[in-house]
């Protein structure tokens, strides 16, 4: 015994020690000491890409960090151009709107990029061809030959201009736009590598002026649920001539406004690919609403194929918000396993009688042999309690559960939960009615209203966490995705909403996961049949986080668990597709600054 101990403790020094090696003593104390709890620490990280917190045995500030960071990112040009096959001619459409000072500065960016092979379209209205003329004074006559008034006096459409362009792609760049040095040679590198795509949109940096910051906007993979309520892709983009050729704008948008051409070309093609690099800046203030409450009409072309009535309100927060509307209320199983928890399953009970306004669902309780205070309440229960007399095995237990429910839809619930708003059940149910949705979470708080669940990713090794993990319940960080149905890898198996016909195809639980990545697991066969998996911040339960799962499992995670999932689902090596590969583990990076010179 006196030996394991040894063991035991002398494998997490030498870990601690190379966690504070590679990142830093902040970064071990403040984050892994409270993992240790939970994980094994060989778990936590994923590659190079991990933020490091020191440098010269120096601990930066969030402003120094963010600076190392950019430097650490950089691409050699040379390196670059002599892998490059081809050297594909981009055609850039630039907008007129927008100050003489920011014109230049985008034009600037433009001329001085790295990758000569490109050609400058000038769209708009906004200048008189003399004041035109004065700006780009400084150009010589070889740079300025690559440059076309194509919207001027001229009035040309957006097709016309399409059918004159020389380039392979069409860069669509907004005004307020600053260029990387590199932005052209790192798309020209993505073309290279036969990524194929019909548009291509990346990370950008948002200059805060009036606070003399700046933050970079990491952005996830394609996320139709999440464009539907915040315009994430930018004041930039690229357009494939395949495309172009393919699908005519129509004449009655107005191609001046960028955002007008994204939303027509997003709703003709699912071929969006994400370039997980800081292509360009852009100022927040005056040029990019970060919470756009789009036209109705550029939403609702998005949302055609929707099984039910389609509304848009603006909430309080002036975020826009999706409301799909419920026509029926079909029957729900409210699946709940339980052993020795009296005091928060009823208070799970309760919430779900009187809390609840959604009536249409059956609740059944799956126990693995509780006695006292716990039996005399559940045989008090008017529902369904089913006996399992075997070792705690969550898949398992909800598995026969499952086959004694008679729902259209099946809510995975832990024992711990409560709900806090009357309309959660609703609202999952009404997105989980969608024919593209296959499973929905919940935002789920701690007795502290900070989060606890909004949605989970995965590390490239494997491992699951729960990004922006005791955030407040409402903070607005990483550009208010707290607040925003969006996409995911896999929700929590604590509230999971999903429909009896797909568990039917994947067939349901996999009782090889005990306790861990059971849940993971669920997501990730309901994704592999082209579901998406969904989180909504509209949908809020208090989760106490110590139920029977907790005390059913080891203070650290089953490695087996582990390994079965990795082995089962090699996938996870390419990373999560919601997730961007920039952040660090613990989302770090969402909070950096850089003053800007």
């Amino acid at each position: 015994m006196a030996r394991k101990f040894f063991t035991q403790m002398k494998y997490l020094f030498t870990e601690s020690l190379k966690i504070i090696n590679e990142f830093g003593i902040k970064y071990y104390f403040n984050f892994g000491i409270n993992q240790l709890q939970k994980q094994k620490l060989k778990l936590f990280f994923t590659d190079e890409n991990d933020y490091i917190i020191l440098k010269d045995d120096k601990i930066l500030n969030p402003a120094e960090q963010y600076s190392f960071w950019k430097k650490t990112k950089n691409f050699e040009n040379d390196s670059i151009k002599t892998d490059l096959e081809q050297l594909p001619k981009i055609t850039i459409m630039l907008n007129l709107n927008s100050s003489k000072t920011m014109f230049v500065k985008s034009i600037k960016s433009i001329v001085n990029q790295s990758y000569s092979n490109w050609e400058l379209f000038l769209v708009g209205k906004f200048f008189s061809n003399s004041e035109l003329k004065q700006m780009l004074s400084f150009l010589d006559d070889d740079v300025f030959k690559k440059i076309f008034l194509a919207k001027t006096s001229n009035d040309l459409s957006f097709n016309e201009i399409t059918s004159m362009m020389n380039g392979d792609f069409l860069c669509i760049m907004n005004k307020n736009v600053i260029l990387q040095n590199n932005t052209f040679l790192l798309i020209a590198k993505s073309v290279s590598d036969k990524i194929n795509f019909d548009i291509l949109y990346s990370d950008e940096e948002i200059i805060f002026n009036k606070e003399n910051k700046i933050q970079p906007f990491f952005k996830p993979d394609w996320s139709p649920y999440l464009f539907l309520q915040i315009n994430f892709v930018g004041n930039l983009f690229i357009l494939s001539k395949k495309l172009l050729s393919e699908v005519k704008i129509t004449d009655e948008v107005d191609f001046t406004n960028t955002e007008n051409i994204l939303q027509y070309y997003v709703s003709k093609t699912k071929n969006i690919f994400h370039l997980s690099e800081i292509l360009f800046s852009t100022s927040y203030e005056s040029s990019y609403d970060f919470n756009p409450f789009f036209d109705r009409e550029h939403i609702l072309f998005n949302l055609e194929n929707k099984n039910t009535k389609i509304t848009i309100q603006e909430t309080n927060n002036k975020i826009c918000k999706i409301n799909f509307e419920l026509i029926d209320e079909p029957k729900v199983s409210i699946i709940i396993p339980t052993k020795n928890n009296y005091r928060l399953l009823s208070e799970c009970i309760r919430s779900l009688e009187y809390n609840t306004n959604y009536e249409n669902f059956e609740i059944i309780i799956l126990d693995n042999k509780s006695d006292g205070r716990t039996t005399s309440y559940l045989s008090s229960l008017p529902y369904q309690v089913i006996s399992f007399d075997g070792e705690f095995n969550f898949s398992q237990m909800n598995n026969i559960a499952l086959e004694k429910s008679t729902g259209d839809y099946v809510l995975f619930l832990n024992d711990d939960t409560e709900s806090i708003e009357p309309n959660w059940l609703s609202e999952m149910i009404s997105i989980c009615h969608q024919n593209d949705v296959g499973a929905v979470g919940a935002k789920l708080l701690y007795n502290d209203n900070t989060i606890q669940h909004a949605g989970m990713a995965h590390l490239k090794n494997g491992f699951f966490f729960h990004p922006l993990q005791k955030f407040p319940s409402n903070s607005d960080t990483q550009f208010n995705t707290l607040n925003l149905i969006h996409e995911c890898s896999s929700v929590t198996g604590a509230c999971l909403l999903t429909k009896r016909e797909i568990l039917k195809q994947i067939k349901n639980y996999d009782e090889i996961f005990d306790v861990y990545y059971g849940d993971s697991d669920l997501c990730f066969k309901i994704r592999d049949l082209g579901y998406s998996i969904i989180f909504t911040p509209y949908a809020i339960l208090r989760h106490d986080g110590s139920g029977t799962i907790r005390k059913q499992s080891k203070i650290f995670l089953p490695t087996e668990n582990f390994h079965d999932f990795v082995v089962k689902w090699p996938i996870v090596k390419n990373g999560d597709p919601y997730y961007n590969s920039n952040f660090s583990f613990d989302y770090e990076l969402d909070i950096l600054y850089d003053k800007i010179s």
